[in-house]
């Protein structure tokens, strides 16, 4: 078994790692989360998961 660390990037951390604008990478989230589809991110996290289980 895999031990993880979840590490949560602000925007202003992502920002400066792809030498973005904070703002804007904001502005994008909010623009993903009004429109996100639940059961199709489910069904993703589902097989990667299997990929990661099989491939171990």
């Amino acid at each position: 078994m895999r031990d993880t660390v979840s590490h949560v990037l602000t925007t202003q951390e992502l920002g400066k790692r792809l030498r973005r604008d904070p703002s804007m990478i904001s502005r994008l989230y909010a623009a993903y989360a009004a429109q996100r589809d639940g059961r199709a991110e489910a069904r993703l996290r589902q097989l990667i998961s299997k990929q990661l289980n099989t491939h171990a």
